[in-house]
Protein backbone atom coordinates (compact mmCIF):
# COMPACT_ATOMS: atom_id res chain seq x y z
CA UNK A 1 0.00 0.00 0.00
CA UNK A 2 2.61 2.30 1.20
CA UNK A 3 4.32 2.26 -2.74
CA UNK A 4 1.17 3.32 -3.70
CA UNK A 5 0.53 6.07 -1.62
CA UNK A 6 4.00 7.52 -2.45
CA UNK A 7 3.23 6.84 -6.50
CA UNK A 8 0.68 9.21 -6.00
CA UNK A 9 2.98 11.59 -4.50
CA UNK A 10 2.11 11.62 -0.77
CA UNK A 11 5.76 12.06 1.56
CA UNK A 12 5.90 10.10 4.89
CA UNK A 13 5.47 13.36 6.37
CA UNK A 14 1.73 13.35 4.83
CA UNK A 15 0.67 9.92 6.24
CA UNK A 16 -0.80 8.99 9.44
CA UNK A 17 -0.45 5.48 9.55
CA UNK A 18 -3.49 4.12 12.17
CA UNK A 19 -4.86 7.40 12.92
CA UNK A 20 -7.23 7.32 15.92
CA UNK A 21 -10.35 9.37 15.96
CA UNK A 22 -12.70 10.14 18.40
CA UNK A 23 -16.14 9.23 17.53
CA UNK A 24 -19.55 8.27 18.95
CA UNK A 25 -21.94 5.04 18.66
CA UNK A 26 -25.33 6.41 19.70
CA UNK A 27 -24.55 7.43 23.76
CA UNK A 28 -20.93 5.53 23.42
CA UNK A 29 -17.87 7.39 22.99
CA UNK A 30 -15.24 5.12 20.86
CA UNK A 31 -12.32 5.19 18.53
CA UNK A 32 -11.75 4.52 15.72
CA UNK A 33 -8.81 4.12 13.52
CA UNK A 34 -8.35 4.72 10.27
CA UNK A 35 -5.35 2.90 8.13
CA UNK A 36 -3.88 5.64 6.50
CA UNK A 37 -5.11 9.32 6.90
CA UNK A 38 -3.45 11.58 4.20
CA UNK A 39 -2.87 14.62 4.42
CA UNK A 40 -0.86 17.43 2.41
CA UNK A 41 1.68 18.84 5.20
CA UNK A 42 3.80 21.29 3.23
CA UNK A 43 0.02 23.84 2.61
CA UNK A 44 -0.38 25.29 5.64
CA UNK A 45 -4.81 25.90 4.37
CA UNK A 46 -5.12 22.11 4.03
CA UNK A 47 -2.55 21.00 7.53
CA UNK A 48 -5.64 19.00 9.42
CA UNK A 49 -7.83 18.49 6.32
CA UNK A 50 -7.66 14.31 5.51
CA UNK A 51 -7.21 14.47 1.14
CA UNK A 52 -7.70 10.53 1.39
CA UNK A 53 -8.37 8.25 4.18
CA UNK A 54 -7.56 4.26 2.77
CA UNK A 55 -9.14 1.37 4.53
CA UNK A 56 -6.94 -1.39 3.85
CA UNK A 57 -8.13 -5.05 3.89
CA UNK A 58 -6.63 -8.84 3.92
CA UNK A 59 -6.08 -9.92 0.20
CA UNK A 60 -9.17 -10.78 -1.19
CA UNK A 61 -11.72 -9.66 1.33
CA UNK A 62 -13.53 -7.68 -1.31
CA UNK A 63 -14.60 -10.33 -3.36
CA UNK A 64 -18.01 -10.97 -1.64
CA UNK A 65 -20.50 -7.82 -2.05
CA UNK A 66 -20.74 -7.94 2.16
CA UNK A 67 -17.15 -7.59 3.08
CA UNK A 68 -17.26 -4.65 0.30
CA UNK A 69 -20.59 -2.95 1.84
CA UNK A 70 -18.97 -3.52 5.78
CA UNK A 71 -15.64 -1.97 4.05
CA UNK A 72 -16.98 0.89 2.30
CA UNK A 73 -19.49 1.48 5.84
CA UNK A 74 -16.45 1.69 7.85
CA UNK A 75 -14.12 3.56 5.34
CA UNK A 76 -16.53 6.32 5.00
CA UNK A 77 -17.42 6.13 8.36
CA UNK A 78 -13.77 7.81 8.53
CA UNK A 79 -14.63 10.44 6.37
CA UNK A 80 -17.58 11.54 7.60
CA UNK A 81 -15.91 11.96 11.26
CA UNK A 82 -13.06 13.74 9.49
CA UNK A 83 -14.57 15.90 6.45
CA UNK A 84 -12.82 14.18 4.43
CA UNK A 85 -13.93 13.52 0.83
CA UNK A 86 -12.61 10.68 -0.37
CA UNK A 87 -11.55 7.13 0.64
CA UNK A 88 -10.20 4.59 -1.01
CA UNK A 89 -10.91 0.93 0.06
CA UNK A 90 -8.46 -1.81 -1.06
CA UNK A 91 -7.59 -5.82 -0.61
CA UNK A 92 -4.04 -6.03 -2.28
CA UNK A 93 -6.33 -7.43 -5.42
CA UNK A 94 -8.74 -4.44 -5.93
CA UNK A 95 -8.45 -0.65 -5.33
CA UNK A 96 -11.47 1.43 -4.98
CA UNK A 97 -11.87 4.82 -4.75
CA UNK A 98 -15.25 6.56 -3.60
CA UNK A 99 -16.07 9.96 -3.11
CA UNK A 100 -18.38 11.06 -0.55
CA UNK A 101 -21.37 13.13 -2.12
CA UNK A 102 -22.68 15.34 0.82
CA UNK A 103 -26.76 13.81 0.91
CA UNK A 104 -25.55 10.85 -1.28
CA UNK A 105 -23.88 9.19 1.11
CA UNK A 106 -25.03 5.59 1.03
CA UNK A 107 -24.07 5.46 -2.85
CA UNK A 108 -22.03 2.14 -3.53
CA UNK A 109 -20.28 3.61 -7.10
CA UNK A 110 -16.47 3.79 -6.94
CA UNK A 111 -14.96 6.78 -9.09
CA UNK A 112 -12.26 4.72 -9.62
CA UNK A 113 -11.83 0.52 -9.31
CA UNK A 114 -8.85 -1.21 -11.10
CA UNK A 115 -7.20 -5.15 -9.95
CA UNK A 116 -3.89 -4.87 -9.25
CA UNK A 117 -3.10 -6.62 -12.19
CA UNK A 118 -4.07 -3.59 -14.55
CA UNK A 119 -3.51 -0.69 -12.16
CA UNK A 120 -0.01 0.21 -13.95
CA UNK A 121 -2.46 0.90 -17.40
CA UNK A 122 -5.19 2.43 -14.80
CA UNK A 123 -2.34 4.36 -12.69
CA UNK A 124 -3.42 7.53 -14.90
CA UNK A 125 -6.99 7.88 -13.65
CA UNK A 126 -6.16 6.85 -10.55
CA UNK A 127 -3.53 8.97 -9.92
CA UNK A 128 -5.88 12.44 -11.63
CA UNK A 129 -8.70 11.57 -9.16
CA UNK A 130 -6.63 10.43 -5.70
CA UNK A 131 -3.02 11.94 -6.00
CA UNK A 132 -1.97 14.61 -4.11
CA UNK A 133 -1.70 17.46 -6.41
CA UNK A 134 -5.11 16.23 -7.17
CA UNK A 135 -6.89 16.53 -3.88
CA UNK A 136 -5.09 19.45 -2.58
CA UNK A 137 -6.38 21.73 -5.97
CA UNK A 138 -9.91 20.07 -5.07
CA UNK A 139 -9.74 20.95 -1.36
CA UNK A 140 -8.34 24.49 -1.82
CA UNK A 141 -11.35 25.01 -4.45
CA UNK A 142 -13.92 24.06 -2.37
CA UNK A 143 -12.84 25.78 0.54
CA UNK A 144 -11.99 29.16 -1.15
CA UNK A 145 -15.83 28.47 -2.50
CA UNK A 146 -16.74 27.87 0.80
CA UNK A 147 -15.24 31.25 1.73
CA UNK A 148 -16.37 33.28 -0.32
CA UNK A 149 -20.05 32.68 0.15
CA UNK A 150 -19.77 32.81 3.68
Amino acid sequence: MIPLLTRLGYAEDDRYDGMPVPAAHGSRNTTLVIDFALFNNSDDSLKNQPLLTVEAKKEGRLLKQQELLNAHNQAKSYCLWTQCDFFLITDSKTVQLFHISRGRIDQLSPIFSCERELLSSCFGELYARASKEALTNYYLAKFSTTEETS
